[in-house]
């Protein structure tokens, strides 16, 4: 990159993010030790060879036939030669390639008849014109005969046990309808493997926030037809609006907690251009905002600047709210809870933390407005330090606080520690409850609380029909500067 071009990309991230977004966001990328250790030693992940011949040789209950549809134009020679490279090594057979080609040129063609003359399994199409990203991925889909169609972009990569994962994913949940996986980045050379994407499991408020989902998507194909596919009014988040449209028809979705797809970034891709991430951006917010007309839901779509991601404001419909202080005592909470008429209840211990004030107070209510979540949090910190951003069960089952003792100013991966989402459960410290759910938990009102107790709130919570949300935009702080707490660190 040239010294104009440095400059002009400099002056893009600061339009975008700010002189203070951009300096927290480079220092939080320099103190990234997993994102340090994952560029170092990326290679470790991928199955070995050992894994793969096993792989191969596995027999599952159902071998459905896995359609990869790719919409081609003008994809350089050496890109579409290493995404047809990444089918082939495969350990998973039963796969068709569907390439649709909008090109004006025949470099495509060049490479995918090529192809195609040596694997059956490859099906080549070249398109009247170029319909866009969406229309030619309908076209690519369309070849598919396969009972799911997975979706890849023209210069990506898969790793090679990506379908054989996926495949195991459908043989353990046969009721799935979309699948998705981690992902990384990689550079144009295919050789630098960095910006690993671990994410959560299917997360309806995250979601509505930004396109956390992303690649490698795979959709049953009667459900992608039955949805209608992708829509040209969309290009740019196409994979968006049919991931929200999709939550609309309450359809099935599964993580598979391992990156199988590599993201290339070079100038002309999504991933490497300012002006297509911008163009991007604008197409998911008019998918999102659709979504909220669509489903009525009252709150109106903003844009967050330099977050790649978007507020979506609950609106307030007259729910009726005590705030109580409980002083760590389960006698004063019995004593509380005989006298509050109200729908909800926001509960704080007292000896720990301020009263929150009326703005936030109302802040944490918009988000019973829909009816979806019977329990509500924020982020919880203490002096400059984040204590809580929700809790999780960690890989050795401990209850753990997420993003526990990061700078409080930090954003986390992919921005997740300040935007809003569904968590396992949230501290008692401070919440907000709907109070039918709250009195029917008065066995788990025990003289002090601990992470396991909070945690079996939240799965309380769930079983009633209800969801528990962090409301990550919002934080409130502990009082004093020496408040001791076992934290771990959670990315």
């Amino acid at each position: 990159m040239g010294v104009m071009d440095k400059g002009r990309y400099l002056a893009a991230m600061i339009k975008k993010h700010g002189i203070r977004g951009l300096v927290i966001k480079t220092v939080e990328r320099r103190k990234d030790l997993e994102e340090c250790l994952y560029r170092m030693a990326w290679h470790i992940k991928l199955v070995s060879e050992e894994q793969w011949k096993i792989q191969r040789n596995t027999t599952f209950d159902e071998m459905p036939m896995i359609s990869v549809a790719v919409a081609a134009y003008e994809t350089p020679e050496p890109f579409l030669e290493a995404l047809i490279a990444s089918l082939q090594r495969q350990s998973y057979q039963n796969w068709q390639l569907c390439i649709a080609d909008g090109s004006m040129t025949d470099r495509v063609a060049h490479v995918a008849e090529r192809y195609q003359g040596r694997d059956s399994r490859i099906c080549y199409r070249r398109l009247e014109k170029n319909g866009g990203i969406s229309e030619n991925m309908n076209a690519a889909a369309a070849m598919a005969e396969g009972s799911f169609v997975g979706f890849l972009d023209h210069d990506d990569m898969l790793a090679a046990d990506a379908l054989y994962e996926v495949v195991r994913m459908i043989n353990s949940h046969m009721d799935c309808d979309v699948i998705y996986t981690d992902e990384d980045k990689v550079n144009a050379e295919g050789n630098r493997h960095f910006c690993a994407h671990r994410k959560l499991d299917f997360n309806q408020e995250l979601l509505r926030h930004y396109n956390y989902i992303c690649h490698f998507l795979v959709v049953r194909r009667s459900v992608f037809e039955q949805t209608g596919g992708f829509r040209k009014e969309y290009d740019g988040s196409q994979d968006y609006d049919l991931l929200l449209r999709l939550t609309e028809q309450k359809k099935r979705f599964y993580h598979i907690d391992k990156i199988l797809y590599h993201w290339r970034v070079h100038p002309g891709s999504t991933a490497g251009n300012a002006l297509h991430k911008d163009y991007a951006y604008a197409a998911g917010r008019r998918a999102l905002e659709d979504y909220v007309k669509r489903n009525q839901i009252p709150a109106q779509v903003q844009e967050i600047r330099g977050e790649q991601s978007y507020g979506l404001r609950y609106e307030l419909k007259g729910q009726t709210l005590t705030v109580a202080d409980y002083q760590h005592s389960m006698e004063n909470m019995k004593e509380l809870m005989k006298d509050i008429s109200t729908e909800y209840v926001l509960l704080y211990d007292g000896s720990k933390l301020k009263e929150p004030s009326e703005k936030q107070q109302q802040e944490l209510l918009r988000y019973t407005t829909t009816g979806e979540y019977g329990m509500v949090g924020a982020r919880l910190a203490l002096g400059r330090r984040l204590v809580s951003a929700g809790l999780l069960v960690d890989e050795i089952g401990w209850t753990v606080y997420q993003f526990g003792w990061m700078p409080a100013y930090f954003k986390g991966p992919f921005n997740r520690a300040v935007i809003p989402q569904n968590v396992l459960a949230l501290p008692l410290d401070c919440f907000l409850i709907r109070c039918d759910l709250w009195r029917q938990m008065e066995d788990l009102w025990t003289e002090g609380y601990n992470l396991d107790i909070a945690l079996k709130v939240g799965d309380r919570v769930r079983q009633a029909g209800y969801e528990v949300v962090l409301d990550a935009e919002l934080t409130i702080k502990y009082k004093g500067r020496s408040y001791e707490r076992c934290v771990y660190y959670r990315m």
